[in-house]
């Protein structure tokens, strides 16, 4: 015996998903979906420092150093084109001179980062806002 004929609720049940799944409501607008959140983002100023094997940023009143690599590329590569800019050349930059920056971004959670993990935290670039040659009062 048909299963849907000896059971008219299956039949009635059937019928009401078939409905479900093919009617659309056309009088809501489509709500476009938000990007995903990030942690809180933090304005850090402090000295930027790239050269073979490390990219590290220490904040103004501190002695620690952070990873700079982690994250979306294009605020690294921007941060890269900005510290070629600054210097005019990149050779400056490779001898491993120390630029002054401000930036938007967070900290990873303690760990090991960077290369060989030596670096407690990383810092995961949003924005940049300033990128220069270091000055005597830069941190005062």
């Amino acid at each position: 015996m048909n299963m849907l004929r000896s059971r008219p609720s299956a039949r009635i049940a059937t019928l009401v998903v078939l409905i479900a799944c093919s009617v659309t409501r056309d009088d809501q607008p489509d709500t476009p979906v938000p990007p995903p959140r990030y942690p809180p983002v933090d304005l850090h100023r402090g000295h930027y420092e790239a050269r073979f094997e490390v990219s590290a940023f220490t904040a103004c009143g501190s002695n620690e150093s952070w990873w700079v690599g982690e994250g979306p590329p294009e605020p690294l590569m921007e941060l890269q084109r900005a510290a070629v800019r600054a210097f005019r050349d990149t050779l400056a930059l490779a001898r491993g001179r120390r630029l002054y920056v401000e930036l938007r971004g967070d900290t990873t959670t303690r760990g090991e980062h960077g290369h060989l993990g030596a670096y407690p935290r990383a810092l995961i670039i949003r924005s940049i806002n300033v990128v220069r040659a270091p000055q005597p009062s830069d941190c005062s």
